[in-house]
């Protein structure tokens, strides 16, 4: 799945840029291609995550929000070479943006998860 994402992404990547209005501002103020970025790459993230499928300490989400930011900036590289294509840094950080939100989520729900359990075990043996 990871690697289907990863894929998806990079091909969609070097495809030519269709014409859609994504320098449109969606929300917050921000261009509509940023949230498409973001998007993308919390997805990425939250695969990886999902395949992981454990408690994450910090060191995990570190190496994994590292992976995937590298592999936008990877495909942000291969963007810059590409004549019919643009390789940005708002991109890069839209990118890494999306990753490290959804990193967030997955520490945050197990930290909260960890919090839950041992409460109710608590209550279970009292």
């Amino acid at each position: 799945m990871v690697a289907a994402l990863a894929a998806g992404l990079a091909v969609a990547s070097a495809l030519p840029a269709g014409s859609a209005p994504l320098d449109a501002t969606g929300p917050l103020g921000v261009a509509a291609d940023k949230w498409i970025h973001a998007g993308g790459y919390a997805v990425l993230a939250a695969a990886v995550a999902a395949t992981l499928g454990r408690r994450p300490g910090a060191r995990v989400v570190l190496l994994v929000l590292l992976a995937v930011v590298g592999f936008g900036l990877g495909v942000e590289g291969v963007q810059a070479v590409l004549p019919w294509r643009d390789g940005a840094p708002g991109d890069a950080a839209a990118n890494a943006a999306g990753a490290a939100l959804a990193l967030a989520a997955w520490w945050g729900r197990a930290a909260l998860g960890e919090r839950t359990g041992a409460a109710g075990q608590e209550a279970d043996s009292g």
